[in-house]
């Protein structure tokens, strides 16, 4: 899920990047080569140095320094008041004194923004969407509460039952297939993901919605009654998905959590230990957005990938050696620090045997929204040893989610796509895009023409009429901090529509 999630751009600079500037390269301006070798020393301190084309200039100067200056002991920007006021006192981020002088600063910033673009390239073109989708029928149920943020919606085919979960309000709402009559229950804290279960369902809760490092977040359980049970694990970092199984094979099932957190996070496996569980850390920073649980290696043991976001952005791997032991990560898939990265679902794509990766990368909610071409969804092919190659990208301004799914049941995946930062000004249908796969990695693009009834963040799919086809179930989530065009959100504060029901009727017909 990623979306508004991710922390504040100011740790743009403290990833690796798939560019590089070599210090042969011929000087666009009078010291830029000194210039240079200064960002080098200071930014490559820790990774490699980005191309100063990922932002424009404004931004750059606006947006990304202000954010990074407190990571280098730099005064008087928005992470020294947050220091302050905060008590926020990590050292390890934010340096009590300067690391490098005002003249070596200036000399940095000179670089980035005097060779960064005016303006950003416009979006690539893609085949126009359609405001066609004759596979679905829409179905845009009302319920009594306004302004939905919703941070959850869950196709429960276990219980038969629907659930929307508001992240500010911290409660779950729950109805039948009907969409007609509902019930809630508060839980306190957001809900991002649930996971059903014979007797009822586990529920991750944020803590904390909106950026923090309070470590409120916990898995709690909910009953089949709806009532919540004792929490299973407390003290999360915001965190954004679990993944479940049994890792050091001892017949019980452990948790990987994607602590995401704000400044500080982590990424942790929880081993089953009797009735508790007990912490392994796997990652002690920020940005874990989500993980996916496999044998990479077929050596008959579990493996974990995660996505990383917050700047270090790309895919690890931990590779399971037995005993609940797991190798240092490994970079599988590298991605420069502005990418977004928020969605990623692991799927044979070429019908290989082998696990592809297909992802998702827009994010744009850590400082005023620009375009980015870059921005879009990518399938990643795997060869057999673990090396992965892009195979597709089809750009999509502000993507949230992808599934890959094959709804019209020809044979083959499609995928169904939101943005909450689509391109509201010139492409608003990018918002949800139905990508109908029509072989050889050639896919056709279309929406529905209510597509704008509300801004998707969430998205499910199952079989919410037990019909025998698959079903889409969009979840709105307003917020003022994110501004679109009026239009738009005159027309959300009328319609109120927190979830739209994408009916399939490829098994009952049209």
């Amino acid at each position: 899920m990623r979306f508004f999630f991710t922390l504040s751009l100011y740790i743009f600079l403290l990833s690796n990047s798939i560019f590089f500037y070599s210090c042969t390269t011929p000087e666009t301006y009078p010291g830029e080569a000194a210039d240079r070798e200064l960002a080098e020393k200071y930014c490559q301190s820790c990774h490699q140095l980005p191309t100063p084309d990922l932002v424009d200039k404004k931004t750059w100067k606006e947006a990304v320094f202000p954010k990074m200056g407190p990571l280098l002991g730099i005064t008087g920007f928005e992470g020294i008041l947050y220091k302050q006021e905060k008590g926020f006192l990590n050292s390890y981020l934010f340096p009590d004194k300067p690391i490098l002088s005002d003249e070596e600063w200036r000399s940095v910033m000179r670089y980035f923004i005097t060779l960064a673009p005016e303006k950003m390239p416009s979006q690539i073109t893609h085949t126009p969407i359609r405001k066609t989708l004759s596979l679905f029928q829409v179905h845009t149920p009302k319920f009594p509460f306004e302004n939905p943020v919703l941070s959850l919606v869950k196709i429960d085919t276990l219980h038969n039952k629907l659930y929307f979960g508001d992240g500010e309000k911290g409660i779950l709402f729950h109805t039948d297939k009907s969409l007609k009559t509902f019930a809630f229950t508060r839980l306190g804290t957001g809900p991002v993901q649930m996971d059903s279960r014979k007797e009822g369902a586990r529920i991750l809760l944020m803590g904390s919605f909106h950026p923090s490092d309070f470590r409120n977040g916990e898995l709690t359980y909910l009953q089949s009654d709806s009532s919540v049970a004792d929490a299973i694990i407390t003290g999360l970092s915001r965190p954004t998905h679990v993944a479940y199984q049994d890792l050091n094979a001892d017949g019980k099932e452990d948790i990987v959590v994607s602590g995401f957190g704000y400044y500080t996070g982590s990424l942790n496996w929880y081993e089953r230990v009797r009735h508790q569980y007990m912490e392994h850390i796997l990652n002690p920073s920020a940005g874990a957005i989500q993980s996916a649980i496999s044998d990479f290696n077929k050596d008959g043991k579990p493996d974990i990938v995660v996505l990383m976001a917050q700047g270090n952005e790309g895919f690890d791997l931990y590779t399971n050696k037995g005993n609940g032991v797991f190798s240092p990560p490994e970079r599988i898939i590298q991605f420069h620090p502005s990418f977004g990265s928020n969605s990623f679902s692991l799927v044979d794509f070429n019908n290989d045997g082998e696990l592809d990766i297909m992802a998702t990368n827009g994010d744009n909610g850590d400082y005023k929204q620009i375009l980015k071409p870059y921005h879009g969804l990518r399938i990643y092919l795997n060869d057999g040893d673990n090396h992965f190659t892009e195979k597709y990208f089809y750009p999509i301004n502000g993507i949230t989610k992808a599934v890959p799914v094959d709804f019209d049941q020809d044979g083959d995946l499609d995928i169904a796509t939101i943005a909450y930062f689509p391109d509201y000004e010139k492409h608003p249908e990018e918002s949800f895009v139905y990508l109908e796969n029509k072989g050889n990695f050639q896919f056709e693009p279309f929406t529905f023409p209510e597509f704008d009834f509300g801004r998707w963040q969430v998205m499910d799919t199952g079989d919410i009429d037990q019909d025998g086809d698959i079903d889409i179930l969009l979840g709105s989530c307003v917020l003022s901090i994110y501004p679109v065009p009026e239009k738009y959100t005159q027309k959300w504060d009328t319609l109120k529509y927190p979830v739209v029901w994408l009916e399939n009727k490829k098994i009952s017909g049209r």
